[in-house]
């Protein structure tokens, strides 16, 4: 006698339907390319631009850094609101993802081509709007979109846990390759104000070419096969009761004692039910999951900070700032962990 050792979940995950092909998965992945030339070029070398080549002051510049973050908290959320309320032909992510990426490439090269002709209080306002603009408007749209398009596009488990590794490998890769040759190439390019916008030009056509066909490269399901998906949990729920006690026979039996039953449902935090917002700030302050992912997410961005730190340490200690090549730490989610979904 051969005993069958496969679980229902095992069985389940063998049969789920495949919904994209590898050049599906890799163009997917490519995305990651065009939001981490933005994001590695920002983080990595816009304060030296800034302090060495535009002439501002370093302790200006941070403070205009951190009043244009908290415009990109409350955007997360318009973003996503937004997004959900889409529908168009392309689907409700990929216009989002598509068309913000204009935007970024604009700006990008704004933030790299301040006029030197510019009086420096004109320097510093030109840096804060294009600076929030990019990080608050486009680039938070573009991101969320894509980290959105997962789900929109499959519904196979291992699908989505494929994509999201070959979007690391794109991201950490770009990284890897921007903070690599950025230096240098800025040098061979003229070097100084007019280096650093060729480099943000070709920077930024290379966003948009590969973000284009990222876009391009996969389809949204229909929405009412993603409805269906919604849909599945309720009707599993309760199989056996419904198979042993026939159906509607069985509800119709119980009569008022199955209408008692849903009520603790509401009274549990059910659909029906509205969460205040200290309530929902509670359950996130003891959920010691969100926890750990906020304190990975803070030393990530500390280490970030620290790290970028280091052009300034080979370029007036060592010398060689054409020998700068962090560790990248490449941005593969959304801007804050609170905003998952889920770049």
């Amino acid at each position: 006698m051969t005993l069958n050792t496969e679980t229902p979940q095992t069985q389940d995950t063998a049969t789920q339907k495949q919904y994209l092909t590898w050049p599906n998965k890799i163009g997917y992945g490519s995305g990651d390319v065009a939001g981490n030339v933005v994001y590695a070029l920002l983080s990595a070398f816009v304060m030296i631009y800034l302090t060495d080549t535009a002439g501002l002051n370093p302790g200006i510049i941070g403070t205009l850094m951190m009043v244009s973050r908290l415009f990109d908290g409350f955007s997360d959320i318009i973003f996503g609101s937004l997004l959900d309320r889409t529908r168009t032909r392309m689907g409700r992510a990929r216009p989002w993802m598509l068309w913000a990426f204009f935007g970024c490439a604009a700006l990008i090269v704004a933030i790299f081509a301040i006029p030197p002709s510019l009086g420096d209080t004109a320097k510093y306002a030109w840096f804060f709007i294009a600076y929030t603009l990019l990080n608050a408007g486009f680039y938070t749209a573009n991101n969320i979109a894509y980290s959105a398009l997962t789900a929109l596009i499959t519904k196979n488990s291992d699908e989505r846990v494929q994509m999201g590794s070959i979007r690391f490998v794109f991201a950490f890769g770009t990284n890897l390759l921007i903070q690599s040759v950025t230096v240098g190439a800025v040098e061979a390019l003229g070097g100084g104000a007019q280096g650093w916008r060729a480099i943000a030009i070709i920077y930024a056509l290379i966003g948009l070419a590969v973000n284009t066909l990222s876009v391009m490269s996969v389809r949204e399901l229909p929405p009412e096969e993603l409805e269906d998906l919604d849909a599945a949990p309720e009707k599993a729920e309760d199989p056996e009761g419904s198979a042993a006690d026939g159906g509607e026979d069985h509800k119709g039996a119980e009569g008022d004692g199955a209408e008692n039953r849903e009520e603790p449902t509401s009274a549990r935090g059910g659909a029906g039910q509205k969460t205040s917002l200290r309530e929902s700030v509670g359950l996130l302050l003891t959920n010691r999951y969100y926890l750990i992912i906020l304190t990975v997410f803070l030393l990530a961005q500390m280490f970030t900070a620290t790290l970028n730190m280091g052009i300034y340490f080979m370029t007036y200690i060592l010398g060689t700032p054409g020998s700068w090549v962090p560790s990248p730490g490449p941005s593969t989610s959304p801007s804050s962990p609170g905003s998952c979904s889920p770049r």
